[in-house]
This record gives structure tokens, C-alpha cells and sequence, in this order.
């Protein structure tokens, strides 16, 4: 008897289990079930406390190549401290002053895609987002959102592709459409604890090349109530994983992303990392909210 009952606890617990499952996360087993779940997907789906006040902790790398960004929005401190050469990354190599952060926007999430799809996601129609999201019309997050859509709406860079997503369904979608294929997986970087700005991190072995493959398709978090992304592709750049440590002891499992043609960067970028010349490649890595996805080997 007692059997059969610790046996229906197990049942019932299976059951439990299987009802917290988010019909989104369903939707990423069914459509990629050869990919894990990178906790950059995870976090948007299972956001914890639900509300529609989002923090922008950091502008996003690929606003360095584009339009409508200056010097006001990147100092050159700012890109001294986010940007080194691909010379210096190497298995005993020390970085200082790298700041690493899990989420680059905090307090938005995913929606089902039926509800995204609700309101058009563009410029012309900002005054029905605002209306939709009950955002007034003088607050910051305004002209963040405006950003947003603006970046969205930018043609792409020769040789670039990209889209916008509204959701998790219209994500995989895209992504899977510049790849060809949903035979693919995506990774994010891992930070497990947070990680001071003053920092120094050793690089340790192995640094692995993300794929041979030369497609990739780099995802970017965008200021927006909802989960939004950003992606592109491009064969200019490659992304490797990084083991680091800090001089703490922490262990951060970074993507480092390395531009290898840099002459569509903004001349004061450039300037204001003492670059000389066009061939040295470049790197950056990626906060724990942006992705990266490629195709399985």
C-alpha cells in the first residue's frame, strides 16, 4: 500500500510538472527539438515578476555601425571598455576593465505570438504602440522605443541580412529562414554571478570556435515592453566561446564576437580605439541576453 501511494505522489508530481511548463517552451521542443534551450530564451519565457516597467542597462554592440548613433551615446571610455583586438585573445591572456552583464534590458518577456501580432511593430504606427502599451508620449521610454523601430527599419549592410522579431515563434522563424534550416542551436553567454566593472579576467584554454559553418545569425535584445530582438548575419565576423575567470575566482562562459572587416565602423569609433589600419580584427563579447545561433554539426 505504501508502494502505490509513493508511486501516485510520483504521478501526480509528473503531472505538476508537466502543467508549469510554458506552452512556449512546448513550441521549442516541438519546432527545434535537437537544441538546448539557452537560458537567454529561458529567462524571456519564465521572466519571473511580470510587469511593463523595462531597465535598459547597456546599449547593444551592433549600434556601432549604425546610422543614427554618435559619439554622445559611445565615449570613447565606453568603447575602450567593450572592445579589444582579436590579437589579445588567447589562453593566458589578461583583460581588465571588460564588464560583463547578464541582461542588457530588464522587465520585458516573451509574449505569444497571436498577441504580438496584435499591433504592427514600425515607426508609422508608434502612436497605436504607445496607446496599446499605455506609454506616454513624453517619457524616455518613447524614444526608446522609437530607437527600436528605427533600428529595425535601417536598411542592412552590404553583405548583411536581418530581421526584427516580436515573439518567440516569429524568432525561430527568422532565424531558421537565413539559415536555411531548423536543424540549428543557439548559445548565449553564462554568467553566473554578477561581475564588477574594475574585473580582471584571465582567458583560460580551450577558446572554441563557434562553427566552421559560415553562417551565423547574431540576436540582440531591443527596448521594448514585450521581448523584441534584433538579428543579423554577416560572413565578416566569427564567434568563438570564451573561458573566463576573474580575479575573484568567478567562472563566466563568454561569446566573443570578432569583426574582421571593420571600414563600415564610424570614423570616431575608430579614433577613439587608436586604429590604424583596416586588417587588425576586432572583438566584443555578448551579455548574457544577446544570442548567437548556428547550425548543428
Amino acid at each position: 500500500m505504501l508502494r502505490f501511494f509513493l508511486v501516485l505522489l510520483l504521478v501526480v508530481a509528473a503531472v505538476q510538472a508537466d502543467n508549469d511548463v510554458s506552452p512556449l517552451e512546448d513550441y521549442w521542443r516541438s519546432v527545434l527539438p535537437n537544441a538546448t534551450m539557452p537560458r537567454a530564451i529561458h529567462d524571456l519565457i519564465y521572466p519571473g515578476h511580470r510587469n511593463n516597467r523595462v531597465t535598459i542597462q547597456e546599449c547593444v554592440v551592433f549600434y556601432y555601425v549604425s546610422s543614427n548613433i554618435s559619439s554622445q551615446h559611445l565615449t570613447p571610455g565606453y568603447l575602450q571598455s567593450k572592445i579589444f583586438f582579436m590579437k589579445d585573445l588567447y589562453p593566458g591572456a589578461q583583460l581588465k576593465g571588460v564588464h560583463l552583464i547578464n541582461r542588457t534590458i530588464i522587465g520585458n518577456f516573451f509574449v505569444p505570438r497571436t498577441e504580438a501580432d496584435a499591433i504592427t511593430f514600425t515607426s508609422k504606427n508608434l502612436p497605436k504602440i504607445l496607446e496599446h502599451f499605455s506609454m506616454t508620449s513624453d517619457s524616455k521610454a518613447v524614444k526608446l522605443m522609437e530607437d527600436t523601430l528605427n533600428s529595425c527599419e535601417v536598411p542592412p549592410l552590404k553583405g548583411e541580412k536581418k530581421f526584427c522579431s516580436t515573439s518567440l515563434e516569429s524568432l525561430i522563424d527568422g532565424v531558421s529562414s537565413l539559415l536555411g534550416t531548423r536543424d540549428i542551436q543557439a548559445i548565449s553567454t553564462i554568467i553566473n554571478e554578477p561581475q564588477d566593472e574594475k574585473m580582471v579576467y584571465n582567458v583560460v584554454a580551450p577558446i572554441k570556435k563557434v562553427s566552421e559553418q559560415e553562417k551565423l545569425v547574431l540576436c540582440h535584445p531591443q527596448p521594448s515592453p514585450q521581448a523584441m530582438h534584433y538579428c543579423h548575419t554577416s560572413s565578416l565576423y566569427k564567434v568563438y566561446i570564451v573561458p573566463l575567470v576573474g580575479n575573484n575566482g568567478s567562472m563566466v562562459n563568454a561569446i566573443a564576437v570578432c569583426h574582421h572587416d571593420i571600414k563600415n565602423f564610424k570614423p570616431f569609433i575608430l579614433e577613439a580605439l587608436n586604429i590604424k589600419s583596416y586588417n587588425e580584427p576586432i572583438c566584443h563579447f555578448l551579455s548574457g541576453d544577446q544570442l548567437v545561433w548556428f547550425l548543428n554539426q
